[in-house]
């Protein structure tokens, strides 16, 4: 596959290996978490890798993943932290302290809630900090083609019983992600003005009550629904399944259709710009629910970091299901430090850290 945003992760790594490395990672419950974690540890010619582990609330919702990811750390590299994900001062002061070191900080956001990403990401760049973010891909993702095949049979042939036969097919309580609680952190609260009318950009998921519970909290006038476009061929049908999934919140009259691909987090950005800069909306309060991929999170942060006035929200189920998440993995790819700098250079990007001449950290 073409990769022309991100480079690949192992053939940038062998070009340098004999450095000292610092990986932060989430212990996550999706097998593709450990991937990295793996692939560094064993590289016989790192001799110097660390690992900081965050660890979310309650650690056994993601075993056995994350007993697999503490072993291959314990076994393969030369030290490891493991962190609370809500203590970010203790996870900078590490990141600050083995950069200081010389060594290199990869943060991989492969098993990192969308939350946590954000979070991660505005701290490190407030703190000067250099990083480069790797990403792994699963090999299966839910649902499965099969679903898909059945619930197109039937939207086929009527409409109006496509949402009973999603019920059919699939326990209630995993289509509506068990209860979705909706955060609106204050860090990400942007600047909205009383008395404009409110847009939301939001993606749309696989977990119809992540968008939802968000609808049923704000009003918005008009909302932007966007449809995540697989990059890999044997992902196409995704993107159908989407739309069938959420077919009702994109006829609804109040809602325009936009389509964006999953791996490229700048054109992420710059297509979150677009919508923006429509005379429509440019008297509006925005707020944007980054729903979609993980690298359309690292878009969608990018977004925000330009753009400190859009208003972010966010929703997560109170339960996961591990059974119907990714399995395995496949490519891993990585946005350089270098990268990062150039594209908020020349978006001309204007906060802490970083002003016009961009003071941001070589």
């Amino acid at each position: 596959m073409t990769n022309l945003f991100a480079d690949n992760f192992h053939s940038w790594l062998q070009e340098r290996l004999h450095r000292s490395y610092t990986l932060l990672l989430a212990a996550g419950f999706e097998d593709r978490a450990r991937a990295s974690v793996l692939y560094i540890g064993e590289k016989r010619e790192i001799t110097n890798a660390h690992a900081i582990i965050l660890d979310y609330k309650n650690p056994r919702d993601n075993e056995p993943n994350r007993s697999k990811i503490l072993k291959i750390a314990n076994n393969l590299f030369s030290s490891r932290e493991i962190l609370s994900s809500d203590n970010l001062h203790a996870v900078i002061s590490h990141c600050r302290q083995r950069t200081n070191n010389g060594d290199i900080l990869l943060v991989d956001i492969s098993g990192m809630d969308r939350i946590l990403i954000f979070r991660i990401l505005k701290c490190l760049i407030l703190n000067n900090i250099s990083f480069n973010i790797i990403y792994t891909e699963a090999e299966y993702y839910y649902p499965r083609k099969s679903f898909f095949t059945q619930l197109k049979q039937i939207y086929d042939s009527s409409e109006i019983r496509l949402l009973n036969k999603y019920q059919e097919l699939e326990k209630s309580e995993v289509i509506y992600s068990y209860d979705c609680i909706v955060f609106f952190p204050r860090e990400f609260l942007g600047f909205p003005e009383p008395g404009r009318p409110a847009v939301l950009i939001a993606f749309l998921t696989f977990k119809r009550s992540r968008l939802q519970a968000i609808l049923r909290a704000f009003e918005f006038s008009n909302r932007i629904l966007i449809v995540s476009k697989p990059v890999r061929a044997d992902l196409y049908w995704r993107k159908e399944l989407l739309e069938l999934i959420n077919y009702d919140l994109i006829k609804n009259r109040t809602a325009e259709k936009k389509e964006l691909i999953t791996l490229d987090p700048f054109l992420t950005c710059k297509e979150l710009e677009s919508y923006i800069e429509e005379p429509s909306y440019r008297k509006s309060n925005i707020f944007l629910a980054p729903l979609g991929s993980k690298m359309q999170t690292v878009g969608a942060f990018l977004f925000w970091q330009l753009h400190p006035e859009i208003s972010v929200i966010f929703s997560k189920p109170k339960k996961y299901f591990k059974k119907k998440y990714s399995l395995a993995w496949k490519d891993t790819f990585l946005i350089s430090h270098e990268k990062l700098i150039t594209f908020l250079k020349t978006k001309r990007a204007d906060f802490e850290g970083i002003n016009s001449e961009c003071n941001y950290p070589r």
